[in-house]
Order: C-alpha cells, then sequence, then structure tokens
C-alpha cells in the first residue's frame, strides 16, 4: 500500500504511452518491470532468504522500474507529443467525470469477476460434496480450468485494448469508414486467437494442464470442465471486442451492459438456478451442471452483443453514406470521446 503511486503511476501512464502512438514502448516498459520483479524475487527470497517480505520489495521494486521510463517520456523526452505541465494538473470536473464514465465498464467487469467467483465457490461447495471428486478437488480443478482459459482471454484483452485508440480517435474525427473497419478487423482477430484457443483446448486440453501438475485422480474431469468451459469460445472474443467497441467510443452504458451480461447478470442466475434443473431434467450430477452455466452464459451474452452491434453498424454504415443520422446518442458518443 506505501508504494502503490509506483504501481498506479506506471500502469495507468503506460495506457498513455500506447495512445500517444508508442506501443511498442508500452510493450517495453512492461517487459523490463516483469523482468525485474522476477530477477529481485529470485535475489530477495531465495538468495537472501527474506521470504514474502522480500517478494513484496521486488514486486514494488520492479513496478518502479516499469513507472520510471514512463515518467521520464512525458517529463523530458523530445519526441513525446505533449509534456507535462502545471496547468495539465488543474481539475477539470467535466473531462473527470466523462473518464470515470468511461471507465465504468472495466470497474463493472473487475467488481463482477470477484461477485461471481464467490457464488463459484458456494455452488461448488454445495454439489461437490455429494460428488465422488469431493469439493477441494472440484474447485482444484474448476481454478485450474479457468486460469487456462484466462491465458487466451488475456490476448483477446490485448487486441480490444490496442484497438480501443484507434476507435476513439476516429470517432472523435466522424471517419465513420474507419471506425467500422477498425472495428471488423478487431473483431475478425479477436474470433481467430479465440478459434485457435479453442482448437487446442478441444483437441488437447491435458497438455495445457500439465504446468498446474493436475493428479490423475483430477485429470479426466478438468479436462471435461475445460471442454465444456470452452464450447463457445471461438465467439467470446467477438462479444469482449462488441463490448469494448462500445467503451471506446464513448457509449459507457452500453459497454457496462455488455460487460454485465457474460460474468453478472447471466452467470450468477445460472449458477444459483441451474444445476438442479438439470440434475432434474438431464439426470446429470449438480456439478456437471455448474459447469454447463458457463457456455449457456456465453451463448446468451453473444446474442445480447450481436442486438446491440447490429444496431451500431446499421448506424454508422448510414453515417458512413453521409445519411443525417445524427442523434442524441452520436453526439454523446462524438462529444463524450472527444473529452476522454
Amino acid at each position: 500500500c506505501v508504494f502503490f503511486a509506483f504501481q498506479s503511476l506506471g500502469m495507468g501512464m503506460n495506457n498513455f504511452l500506447r495512445t500517444a502512438g508508442r506501443p511498442n514502448l508500452a510493450l517495453g516498459t512492461s517487459f523490463i518491470g516483469t523482468l525485474a520483479c522476477i530477477a529481485l524475487n529470485a535475489t530477495f527470497v531465495l538468495g537472501l532468504g527474506w521470504g514474502i517480505a522480500g517478494s513484496a520489495y521486488a514486486t514494488v521494486l520492479g513496478q518502479l522500474v516499469s513507472m520510471v521510463p514512463v515518467l521520464w517520456f512525458f517529463a523530458a523526452s523530445p519526441r513525446a507529443p505533449f509534456r507535462f505541465k502545471a496547468a495539465n494538473f488543474r481539475p477539470d470536473v467535466r473531462l473527470m467525470g466523462n473518464i470515470m464514465a468511461l471507465g465504468l465498464a472495466s470497474f463493472v467487469m473487475q467488481v463482477a469477476g470477484g461477485i461471481v467467483t464467490l457464488v463459484l465457490n458456494y455452488v461448488i461447495e454445495k454439489y461437490a460434496a455429494t460428488d465422488p471428486i469431493g469439493i477441494t478437488g472440484a474447485m482444484a480443478a474448476i481454478s485450474i480450468v479457468w486460469k487456462t482459459l484466462g491465458l487466451s482471454y488475456t490476448v483477446i484483452i490485448g487486441i480490444t485494448a490496442g484497438a480501443q485508440p484507434i476507435l476513439g480517435y476516429n470517432v472523435g474525427a466522424k471517419r465513420w469508414d474507419r471506425v467500422l473497419k477498425c472495428f471488423k478487423w478487431a473483431c475478425i482477430d479477436a474470433s481467430l486467437v479465440a478459434t485457435a484457443c479453442w482448437v487446442f483446448f478441444m483437441a488437447m486440453p491435458e497438455v495445457t494442464l500439465i504446468p498446474f501438475n493436475v493428479g490423475d485422480d483430477l485429470l479426466p474431469f478438468a479436462c471435461r470442465t475445460m471442454r465444456i468451459f470452452a464450447i463457445w469460445l471461438p465467439f467470446v472474443g467477438y462479444q469482449m471486442m462488441g463490448s469494448s467497441y462500445f467503451q471506446s467510443s464513448g457509449q459507457a452504458i452500453k459497454a457496462a451492459i455488455l460487460e454485465l451480461t457474460r460474468q453478472f447478470l447471466f452467470l450468477i442466475p445460472l449458477y444459483l438456478v441451474f444445476p438442479p434443473l438439470a440434475m432434474e431434467w438431464f439426470g446429470v450430477s449438480g456439478l456437471m451442471g455448474v459447469t454447463l452455466c458457463v457456455p449457456i452464459s456465453d451463448v446468451l451474452a453473444f446474442v445480447v452483443t450481436t442486438v446491440f452491434v447490429v444496431m451500431e453498424v446499421r448506424h454508422l454504415r448510414a453515417l458512413t453514406r453521409g445519411g443525417a443520422v445524427e442523434e442524441n446518442g452520436v453526439e454523446r458518443t462524438v462529444e463524450g470521446n472527444s473529452a476522454a
């Protein structure tokens, strides 16, 4: 907590590097910070025997290593498109409000993820207690599967993050043709990555679980859970990009709704309601019903995202053709994005 400024400034301002047209520098500062953290952990924990405290020191020092070049770029680099000035630090309530509104979707996603984890732990404990695999085994296997799937999600998140400044700039410039083109190719890229991961998870789930040292007693359940969770994965990239688009174009409410659908609005009710129904209707175990909630939630989120995206694409095409479609929503979009 004492050194939280290192993380806040380093990670927060790293996003400005991408917006300023220096994505490679943004990647480099993150990379050297990670390397420093690894090296310092090895030194403090393994070499000096400082234990958990040594790992904490290594972490904050790694964040410091990432922060320094970012601050230097905007404070002293002749290549920076803008510099820090005292006038930049005067509070602008309207601008701050726009920034917070556009960050609402990301905030909601993080909070929803924590709540979903709590509910998931509850239903696993409830239904795994009567399952041969047991509560501990079920929690371990499902946690490992989620972490493995999370690796594919991080690549998709990287694509959405790379598209955001391009989308935001062209929405502000009212270059609707470029907005459509960027959104289309970002969806294609995200879908291709998700599909490649889907093929790997479906064909060789046991290979993806090797780094976690899953025991033979848990491996069949973990592989089956992996395949179930990943059934709809090829379409998850499109769904995540759809949510990111509305955030990038300044439509904060729509972005927040789409972020909530997949991880919160659908998944939590399914966790609480669907397992007993699956037991009664399909004769499967309650634990199997818990795992089936994930692809069902993905399908429902895909449908909602498609409705939003189809309406938006029609709107953008009308603007591209030069039609008089200056609705209030678009005005707010352009204004909000320009301010941010």
